[in-house]
């Protein structure tokens, strides 16, 4: 039976804003190095990330990893016709603005925007994660929404979801409501776990 879901998010949030710098620091450069031997991770071209915010778990370190033809984009909210995100290319150049959110995201620029289904891979944030690859969110359904098409059945193989989180962030008996999107895989500080 899944937790009641206000007061184990704000739990959760006070467990991982108390996180040092130095703790975030070493947490990112490990799960780096389990990416970079991730092998949806390493065939994919197309991989979104996000912008890490209030001690989220950082996946940015992964661009020293990849090779020239692997690109990065990174989550625009879209507005129409229902709120989404859409995915614009990280380059050196990439200028930023801060979303109602406060969350960075790029200005589109020349840049030609993604649709989910157009990326290969994608690194997703999580407040907290099940055994069998639910995601808790902040509660918004942004990832939800975008990713709907992975609830198709059968499921289509790509994108392929990869969670990204620390490992006090297992919720044990946590449930999905049917219009949740389940994680193909998650990335800790102790290693990379794989779901059905």
């Amino acid at each position: 039976m899944t937790p009641d879901l206000k007061p184990l998010r704000t739990q959760l949030k006070r467990r991982r804003a108390a996180l040092s710098f130095w703790q975030r620091q070493q947490h990112a450069r490990r799960l780096a190095q389990y990416l970079n031997h991730h092998p949806y991770l390493r065939s994919a071209q197309a991989i979104g990330i996000y912008w890490p915010v209030r001690g989220e778990a950082d996946p940015r370190l992964i661009r020293h990893y990849l090779k020239p033809y692997q690109k990065i984009y990174l989550p625009v909210l879209a507005q129409r016709p229902i709120a989404t995100l859409q995915w614009i290319p990280w380059t050196p150049h990439t200028r930023f603005n801060n979303n109602r959110f406060n969350i960075p995201e790029p200005l589109q620029g020349h840049y030609r925007s993604l649709f989910a289904a157009q990326l290969d891979c994608v690194l997703v944030p999580l407040l907290g994660f099940g055994t069998q690859g639910q995601r808790l969110g902040m509660g918004g359904g942004f990832y939800d929404r975008s990713f709907a098409l992975l609830n198709r059945r059968p499921r289509p193989l790509k994108p392929h979801l990869i969670g990204i989180g620390y490992e006090f962030q297992r919720v044990p008996g946590l449930n999905s409501a049917p219009w949740d999107v389940a994680l193909n895989s998650l990335v800790t500080e102790r290693g990379i776990r794989y779901f059905r």
